[in-house]
């Protein structure tokens, strides 16, 4: 990785109302050998710019960039790692960043804490991991890590002290349940304990959901079920402590039949000291504005096409993804995004046809907002048009909610930002487009971009990728960027 580029300010004013904002930029050029450029949002205390680069053979090196709110770096450092091991994940965990890398052929786990203040790490790994498994999801309680593993209906949950400097595979078993799945893995609002959820078959042929709680030592402390929902089972679950004795789930809920990616409804469900104190479910259909995207003629087929391979007949299924519950001005915000995965039809001269997978298509998002007691205030739906397809199932929402109560919702498209402002009462008060993604640099044009955005802190919103950039009287370089982003 070649040396940082460097910090741009934008010095233009925008004085439209809801207008997206860059604000700052930072850049770091790169070259064919570098392959890879990830960033972990760590709120007030800046970002961590991870680039990575080929050294010898069979051997890479992994760049750690500590960059402040001001996007200026104040620090780094490198890890030397075998080019078989590869970056599952990163999460802020408040003083700390953790990295997972896995080598999954060779059954072999690393977990990478590093401090940012001193941007030192210590390291725990993890020998005879099962191997062929599906990667679930990383959290942090205290100092222990906790690392999610399912491969069928074996759930591992994997769990890495940094006091003791070990590590400990856990099989998760459920009291006479044959059949789990791994539904979920999420940190409390403390990051002092951490939510397994899995779902359970029950001899009945219904469906149920077990919480496990596990705390900073890396054991269980509890257990208890969700309410069932007869013929029908919840496929995405997030969680939000709004007491110390009380807790709010909520998700999504699908056929009984449906896979982890499928929903039909959501649904809030309150507990104290383990208890339920009361549920609600909501279909899809019944919320606003969601039948807009039923009159999309891809969208129908696309429903009609989820429910046939459920064998249903008669139910409207969506592929979907939802976000971490968010807690904000004593309220509960559920937001869900929906796809469709697009294909193409390539013939060869001898007529034989193959179909091929392009990618996600997301369609639209909702976005449902609750009081403490579950009842629903509001609700609304809104189209997106994203011009990039992923490979893989993504967030592609950002989502803040400020002080005033109006909800940010900001979602990049290539070279451009679309943004989505709501008010407390769910009402659309700004809808914009920004201008492109630009270099900021005088005499600099982009030619390409692909890009993500994240939310940050406070106002502000990070948009990062890959752009190539066509400066006055040279070639195009290839650069990785960092966008800062506000509403203004």
């Amino acid at each position: 990785m070649k040396k940082m580029i460097g910090v741009l300010l934008v010095l233009t004013a925008l004085v439209c109302q809801g207008q997206v904002k860059q604000s700052l930029r930072i850049e770091y050029s790169t070259d064919d050998k570098a392959s890879a450029f990830i960033v972990v949002p760590m709120e007030e205390n800046g970002l961590i710019a991870v680039t990575l680069e080929d050294i010898e053979k069979r051997k890479t090196r992994w760049e750690f960039h500590n960059v402040n709110t001001l996007l200026k770096e104040t620090g780094i450092t490198t890890l030397d790692l075998p080019e078989r091991e590869v970056m599952m994940d990163a999460i802020y965990t408040g003083e700390h960043v953790l990295f997972l890398f896995t080598d999954q052929f060779n059954g072999f786990l690393r977990l990478v804490l590093l401090n940012i203040s001193t941007m030192e790490y210590e390291m725990v790994t993890c020998n005879k991991v099962p191997t062929r498994y599906l990667y679930g999801n990383i959290c942090m309680a205290g100092k222990t890590a906790y690392v999610a593993l399912h491969l069928k209906s074996k759930v591992y949950l994997i769990t890495g002290d940094f006091e003791q400097m070990q590590a400990k595979i856990n099989i998760i078993k459920v009291p006479d349940i044959k059949k789990i799945t791994y539904e979920g893995l999420e940190e409390s609002n403390d990051r002092k304990s951490v939510y397994l959820f899995l779902g359970c078959k029950l001899k009945s042929k219904e469906f149920t959901t077990q919480v496990q709680l596990w705390n900073e030592s890396g054991e269980k402390a509890d257990s208890y079920f969700l309410p069932k929902m007869k013929g029908y089972k919840y496929t995405a679950i997030t969680c939000s402590k709004i007491s110390d004795d009380q807790i709010v789930f909520c998700g999504t809920y699908t056929k009984g039949v449906g896979t982890t990616n499928t929903a039909m409804g959501a649904f809030i469900t309150g507990y104290k000291e383990g208890e339920s104190e009361y549920f609600s479910s909501f279909n899809f259909l019944d919320l606003k504005n969601f039948d807009r995207f039923l009159s999309n003629n891809i969208g129908l087929q696309a429903t009609k096409s989820i429910a046939k391979s459920m064998g249903l007949k008669t139910a409207v299924v969506f592929y979907a993804v939802t976000h971490p519950v968010i807690l904000a001005n004593d309220q509960l915000y559920l937001v869900t995004e929906f796809f469709v995965p697009e294909y193409i039809t390539h013939t060869d001269g001898k007529g034989n046809s193959t179909r091929v997978f392009v990618g996600y298509r997301y369609t639209h998002a909702s976005i449902l907002c609750f009081d403490k007691e579950g009842n629903m205030l509001w609700d609304n739906t809104f189209e997106m048009a994203p011009k990039h397809l992923p490979k893989f199932i993504v967030k592609m929402v950002a989502v803040n909610v400020n002080e005033a109560g109006e909800i940010v919702m900001l979602y990049s498209s290539r070279d451009k930002i679309h943004s989505k402002v709501f008010n407390d009462k769910g009402r659309v008060i700004a809808d914009k487009e920004s201008s492109k993604i630009e270099a900021f640099e005088s005499g600099d044009k982009t030619k390409r971009t692909e890009s993500v955005i994240e939310y940050w802190y406070g106002d502000s919103f990070l948009v990062h990728g890959e752009q190539k950039v066509k400066s006055q009287g040279s070639k195009k370089r290839k650069v990785f960027f960092i966008n800062k982003v506000s509403m203004d």
